[in-house]
């Protein structure tokens, strides 16, 4: 999507970013092909408009690394590549280094700590969900930090690494695949992908069926509870707040058609598997029988599939209308899911007057 606001929300962000953290490189790692290639160059085109502005542009610095295609062949290990990419202003922000007196007990802090050596710009680093790439690369930039602070209180020699101390590294890493487990579980609802990589240092087939089963539990998550925790959050935030008089969006305002074709599909499943399951009281062919519900099954599941957005568990609180009606610029996939021939035949319930009073105040959403 690309709305009017973009550009002014982005130099916001960035004027932030660069007061709180001084230099700022910006590692893009999404894919330029397919869905992605849109939010690739959405970026590029807000990192261009910045580049407008003198102060924005001698602070903000542009990076793009292929994730997926560098990485293919579960080479993940390739990561390093950004690594190098990033080397001169890596080197250029630093990192942080200090030391403090330390007391007799449990090796307590016995004063302030003496600041040596500061560190002046950040790495800002995106993919699609900020999850799942992020974490790999973020776990490879971490631990080129900690070895140059480590090497700074003496502790690695010049050319020494952590990855030659395997009980550290062990911890390191799995420190590295819970944070990205517990951030992914309150995003997305499953665990983060590729953290078989985060935790081991290498890419297994097992980590590969792991990621795809929580891909598979994203999708029917996302499509069907993840409305909930949107609004949630909403609530939580204040994105959305309750108004005196106003009737809780919780009414179901589908079409009767739209709301029966789920029960009419698993009545209809019901009846085949007893079909073929139960024993057979009678000598007369079942196909006739069988017929019917599998054509009962293929017209409920096709229209289900056809009108899919009326299957999907929006939030509530928040409706993304803007989204769903949204025909700017932007990626376009087929138009799945936003109806079918038969759904134009079978009329849409009318909205009483009142309903659309409220709905235009902004008391009533559904």
């Amino acid at each position: 999507m690309e709305v009017p606001e973009t550009a002014e929300a982005f130099r916001s962000h960035m004027t932030d970013l660069v007061q709180q953290y001084g230099d700022i490189e910006l590692v893009n790692l999404v894919n330029q092909k397919g869905y992605e290639q849109p939010v690739k160059e959405g970026f590029e085109r807000a990192m261009a408009l910045t580049a407008m502005d003198p102060k924005l542009a001698q602070h903000c610095h542009y990076l793009y690394f292929d994730f997926h295609a560098e990485c293919k062949g579960m080479r993940f290990d390739r990561i390093q590549l950004l690594i190098d990419q990033l080397s001169d202003q890596l080197n250029k922000d630093g990192w942080y280094s200090g030391s403090a007196p330390v007391s007799a007990g449990y090796g307590a802090a016995a004063g302030p700590t003496k600041e040596l050596k500061k560190q002046t710009g950040v790495i800002r680093s995106n993919c699609m969900d900020c999850l799942d790439r992020t974490n790999v690369a973020q776990s490879a930039l971490g631990k080129w930090a900690l070895n140059n602070q480590l090497r700074d209180a003496g502790i690695l020699s010049i050319k020494e690494t952590v990855d030659v101390h395997p009980e550290f590294m062990s911890v390191f890493r799995n420190v590295w695949a819970d944070h990205a487990d517990t951030i992914s579980k309150a995003y997305s609802g499953t665990g983060a992908l590729k953290t078989d990589f985060t935790r081991t240092g290498k890419r297994t087939k097992a980590g590969l069926l792991q990621d795809g089963y929580n891909s598979v539990m994203r999708y029917v998550k996302n499509n069907f509870f993840d409305g909930d925790r949107q609004d949630a959050y909403d609530l939580i935030t204040g994105s959305w707040v309750a108004r005196r008089g106003a009737i809780p969006p919780l009414s179901d305002t589908r079409p009767l058609l739209h709301r029966s074709m789920p029960y009419i599909f698993l009545f209809a499943l019901a009846m085949i598997l007893a079909a073929l399951t139960l024993p057979r009281s009678s000598d007369w062919s079942i196909a006739s029988f069988l017929l019917l519900w599998f054509l009962l099954l293929a017209i409920s599941g096709t229209f289900m599939w056809g009108n899919g957005t009326h299957y999907v568990a929006w939030p509530r609180l928040n409706p993304p209308h803007a989204i769903l009606n949204y025909s700017g610029n932007g990626f376009r996939s087929k138009q799945r899911g936003r109806g079918m021939s038969i759904s134009k035949i079978v009329p849409v319930k009318k909205r009483r007057g009142d309903e659309i009073e409220m709905k235009r105040k902004g008391a009533l959403i559904d």
